[in-house]
C-alpha cells in the first residue's frame, strides 16, 4: 500500500540545560562581567585581531594566542531595526547592530540603546552605516553577551 498522506503530529520539548563556552568564550565573558571591557585575540602572524575572539587565524590558519583590549568605541557596518516583537528575549521595538571596535579586525553584533525609535524619518538620520557607537556596560552583569550594549558615541 502506498502512502498518499504525509501526516504531522503536534508536539512540544522543553528541555532545560547549561553547556559551557569554551576556555576562549568564557574568557572573553568572564572580562565582560568582572573588568567592564572587551578583548580579542591577535593571530601570530598576520596580526589580525578577532573580536569577539578565536582561537585560530580564519585566514592564516594558526593560532591567535595573545589577548588585547580594543577601544569601546567603533563604527556601524550593519544594523537591523525590529519594529516588533520577535521573541520573549528580545525588547521592542529594538536595533541589532555589528560594530567594528576600535583596535579590532572584525566586528561585533550586539543591541544599539539610548535611542529614539518613536520616529522612523529620525532614526533614519541618526542611525546609519559609518556611524560612531560606544560601548556601555550593563550595571548588573552575568558574562553573557547581554552585558554590554552600543549607544550612539558622545
Amino acid at each position: 500500500m502506498a502512502v498518499t498522506e504525509l501526516l504531522h503530529i503536534s508536539g512540544e520539548w522543553h528541555i532545560k540545560y547549561n553547556y559551557t563556552a569554551g576556555k576562549i568564550a568564557s574568557r572573553f565573558l568572564a572580562e565582560l562581567r568582572d573588568n567592564k571591557r572587551i578583548v580579542g585575540t591577535r593571530c601570530d602572524k598576520c596580526k589580525k585581531v578577532y573580536v569577539p575572539p578565536r582561537g585560530f587565524c580564519e585566514e592564516c590558519f594558526v593560532p591567535a594566542t595573545e589577548w588585547v583590549e580594543v577601544d569601546n568605541v567603533g563604527e556601524i557596518y550593519s544594523f537591523t531595526f525590529g519594529p516588533r516583537k520577535l521573541s520573549a528575549g528580545l525588547p521592542e521595538p529594538f536595533i541589532i547592530a555589528y560594530v567594528r571596535l576600535n583596535g579590532a579586525d572584525t566586528c561585533i553584533a550586539n543591541f544599539v540603546k539610548d535611542i529614539d525609535m518613536s520616529d522612523l524619518n529620525k532614526l533614519k538620520e541618526e542611525l546609519f552605516v559609518g556611524k560612531k557607537v560606544q560601548v556601555k556596560y550593563e550595571v548588573k552583569r552575568k558574562g553573557l553577551i547581554t552585558d554590554f550594549y552600543f549607544c550612539p558615541y558622545e
